[in-house]
């Protein structure tokens, strides 16, 4: 009969899934404060000043703030190149 190999090893047991969550989305939860801090202030959507007509999801603030950049650059490109 064999024996079940136990999670246990050298280093100590392996954490439970509990522990692999709760690490996962403090990690997952950092990497969004590290975005959130690489788009400028003035980029950013304020509650106060949401429009009525906008849809039921609203576009986050990254999104927007890479489109804007996107369209930025295809006017530089197109107005040095000629081409988008």
């Amino acid at each position: 009969m064999k024996m079940r190999s136990s999670s246990c090893g050298i280093d100590g047991c392996k954490p439970d899934r509990k522990t692999v969550e709760r690490n996962r989305r403090i990690h997952m939860k950092g990497l969004c404060f590290k975005l959130s801090s690489l788009i400028p202030p003035h980029h950013h959507l304020h509650r106060s000043n949401k429009v009525t007509n906008q849809p039921t999801t609203p576009i986050p603030p990254p999104l927007l703030f890479v489109s804007l950049i996107r369209d930025k650059d295809k006017r530089v490109r197109h107005r040095f190149f000629g081409v988008c």
